[in-house]
């Protein structure tokens, strides 16, 4: 439990020391245009060509076990306590 004060309190202590953003100015005439929101249809493609990925199949048990997990311990929260 020190160890996790100890880690909060350097996390907390390092935020002061962040710098504001610095914008970037592009003068390109196609990054002026408004950018036209993709459709729920893209972002289901999208997640779906990256479950399919090889290099995703590595990560894919982890991430359903913590979905499952968080699932399961948010359901059953109330009767744990």
């Amino acid at each position: 439990m020190i160890l996790m004060m100890i880690i909060m309190v350097i996390s907390v202590g390092l935020l002061w020391f962040l710098k504001n953003p610095v914008i970037q100015q592009t003068t390109h005439a196609a990054a002026v245009q408004e950018e036209v929101p993709p459709s729920v249809r893209d972002g289901v493609m999208k997640i779906w060509n990256m479950m399919t990925d090889k290099r995703f199949w590595f990560i894919l048990p982890q991430a359903l076990w913590t979905g499952v997990s968080i699932a399961y311990y948010s359901g059953n929260l109330v009767d744990m306590l």
